[in-house]
C-alpha cells in the first residue's frame, strides 16, 4: 500500500478487488472504465 493515503484506502481496495476478479475484465467493462477515467 505504498503511496496510498489512508483517506483513499477504501477506494483503492475497492478498485483492487474489482480488477483482481477476472469476471470483471471483459471488453465492455474495460471500455466503460476507460470512459469513466477519461471524464475525471
Amino acid at each position: 500500500f505504498h503511496g496510498v493515503a489512508t483517506k483513499y484506502l477504501e477506494h483503492y481496495l475497492g478498485w483492487f478487488r474489482f480488477m483482481d476478479n477476472p469476471e470483471n475484465l471483459n471488453e465492455n467493462r474495460l471500455f466503460s472504465i476507460q470512459q469513466q477515467l477519461i471524464r475525471t
